[in-house]
């Protein structure tokens, strides 16, 4: 058996992260490490699990998507990270 994707979902909405959680949680490959809702809460998590991938959000208030980008790859270079936005 292969390694489990670990995921963290940041999404300032919150209905957003449990639809998303809701279809990840049926996939065997993928373990979801956390969700939260800003890119504060997003820096907190990615030191504490250092998750493969981090699925991103580019508009919360805060520190925004772009901003926590950077910083998450400062913070865990190998964490790859997926952005998932309804920015029009």
């Amino acid at each position: 058996m292969s390694e489990r994707l670990r995921v963290l979902l940041v999404d300032d909405h919150a209905l957003v992260r449990k639809g998303v959680r809701f279809f990840l949680e049926t996939q065997t490959d993928i373990e979801i490490v956390g969700e939260v809702g800003s890119g504060e809460e997003a820096l907190t998590l990615v030191e504490e699990h250092a998750p493969d991938i981090v699925l991103l959000d580019l508009l919360m208030p805060g520190i925004g998507g772009i901003e926590a980008a950077r910083r998450i790859k400062n913070l865990s270079p190998a964490t790859r990270i997926v952005v998932l936005t309804s920015a029009e």
